[in-house]
């Protein structure tokens, strides 16, 4: 318990771990503590100053950045030799619009990301130093 009375280590309870973004938070509220006492749910403190936590937690502990399906996509790269546009048109289009944050996700692993936008094929490599 703080000095005020209140619990600030009260974790909410979330049924699905996916909806952590469902509360809102207008102008600079967020600074703020609720009247509860709990603090917004993606806004932590260090040494005082506020940052903002990812919104997009999957599961309970998640700190990852990317959605579900950039997950997706991640991950049948990670799993196939290739992406397809003919085999997977899904996946293909968030990798289209997602390349950045893929390659880089793969590029934490030390693998390139290869795109050739004119025969819609991606594939991953080793990277060499």
């Amino acid at each position: 318990m703080s000095a005020t009375g209140h619990d600030h280590n009260i974790v909410p309870e979330v049924d699905e771990p996916w909806n952590l973004r469902d509360e809102t938070v207008d102008g600079d509220d967020h600074h703020r503590n609720h009247d509860d006492g709990r603090r917004p749910r993606d806004v932590d403190d260090i040494d005082g100053y506020p940052i903002e936590r990812s919104s997009v937690a999957l599961f309970a502990g998640d700190e990852g950045g990317l959605s579900r399906e950039q997950r997706d996509c991640l991950v049948y790269l990670l799993k196939h030799h290739y992406l397809s546009h003919d085999q997977k048109p899904a996946l293909w289009q968030i990798l289209m619009e997602n390349q950045p944050a893929i390659r880089a996700r793969l590029n934490d692993l030390y693998l390139t990301l290869h795109v050739d936008p004119h025969g819609q094929v991606a594939y991953k490599r080793q990277a060499a130093p």
